[in-house]
């Protein structure tokens, strides 16, 4: 390989600037996994290191003290959907970019993101349950997801 001077100015720059910042990126992601449940979402994936695995069926208190970046939800748990989420999210003053089941934290996510996120799905939550949604007990069984790489069509 030649000429990888520029390769080691970006590795030294991430870990002297970048690297320091990671706790800080598990906080928000640890604080988003836990508002998510609070309101009732599904967390059909919690977030471990720097990839999600699927909670086991039989967990029924997990330990979040792994949480990394990235989280997996199912909005359905509460009555909504992708869709709608996105849609309110980019209406607000800030819009969010959402696309599916996906959600990742990163150095340039804020915690005010964060909780406009969680206020969007708390809003919709509260919507639908005053519509008369309430989740079966099937779902409520049910914390498979076959596909956590949904997208919106």
């Amino acid at each position: 390989m030649r000429q990888t001077g520029f390769l080691a100015a970006s590795a030294a720059y991430a870990l002297t600037h970048n690297f320091p910042k990671l706790s800080a990126v598990h906080d928000l992601a640890r604080k988003l996994e836990h508002g998510l449940l609070e309101l009732g979402v599904e967390v059909t994936g919690s977030a471990e290191t720097c990839m999600v695995r699927p909670p086991p069926a039989t967990t029924q208190s997990k330990d979040l003290s792994t949480a990394r970046n990235k989280v997996f939800y199912n909005p359905s748990s509460v009555g909504t959907s992708y869709a709608e989420i996105a849609e309110r999210g980019k209406k607000l003053p800030k819009p969010l970019s959402l696309a599916a089941a996906r959600l990742v934290v990163h150095i340039q996510t804020t915690e005010q993101a964060i909780d406009d996120f969680l206020g969007v799905i708390r809003s919709l939550a509260e919507e639908k349950k005053a519509a008369g949604f309430v989740r079966s007990v099937k779902e409520a069984r049910n914390t498979s997801h076959k596909d956590m790489y949904a997208h919106m069509k």
